[in-house]
């Protein structure tokens, strides 16, 4: 899969250190907290500590934030060209379930990337400036694909529409494998989980679609 380059993913993962606590950054003891007790025992007290800040996540998990959410927009911008386009009735109820489906996990991708501060946004762009494309990713569709599946009708745009999304459904789940191999950061391991079960499920129902309409 495509790689952030090395300054831009120095720069995310760098400034996203700064969340790691270490032992001399374990806040201190606030004030003493009463514990009741048993009848007629003395009451005890303890004190409250703040809760430590999450570590910074892995490489693989900013990378994975990173290239899923323009992955993601992809994917829901060809499912919403289905609803005036397709012929068959079950392309039309995937599309919608994907473009429900991707919306959602591209605000939870976005509110993780700016809770760290949109460090990560920064190296995004800085990486994307130099000159890389979103074809680059696994399974994105180029410019011309995407413009030939705004033109199809009919039978025509069913069959294009599952050809292209199986792969993009592919590159996905390679992208969801490295986060899940790699990755440390539990939400972002979790999110990796549901799009490697849901796409894999999706891809299946793909196949079976396209084997239908291409016959």
């Amino acid at each position: 899969m495509k790689r952030l380059t090395p300054a831009a993913l120095l720069c995310a993962t760098a400034l996203l250190a700064g969340c790691t606590v270490a032992e001399s950054d374990v806040p201190e003891p606030t004030a003493p907290v009463v514990l009741p007790q048993g009848p007629g025992e003395p009451a005890a007290t303890t004190t409250a500590v703040p809760p430590a800040e999450d570590p910074a996540p892995a490489e693989a998990d900013v990378e994975f934030a990173v290239m899923m959410v323009p992955h993601h927009r992809q994917a829901v911008q060809m499912a919403e060209l289905a609803p005036q386009r397709a012929r068959d009735e079950a392309v039309r109820t995937l599309a919608t379930r994907i473009a429900q489906g991707q919306g959602a996990e591209i605000d939870v991708l976005t509110s993780w990337l700016d809770d760290r501060g949109g460090v990560a946004w920064a190296a995004a762009q800085q990486d994307h400036h130099g000159g890389h494309d979103t074809a680059d990713m696994p399974g994105a569709v180029t410019t011309e694909q995407l413009q030939e599946l705004a033109d199809a009708r009919g039978a025509g745009f069913d069959e294009l529409f599952l050809d292209l999304m199986i792969d993009h459904h592919e590159g996905a789940l390679a992208m969801a494998g490295d986060a899940l191999r790699s990755g440390t950061d539990v939400r972002m391991q979790e999110l990796a989980t549901d799009v490697a079960v849901t796409q894999e499920v999706e891809v299946r129902r793909m196949r079976e679609l396209l084997e239908r309409v291409a016959g």
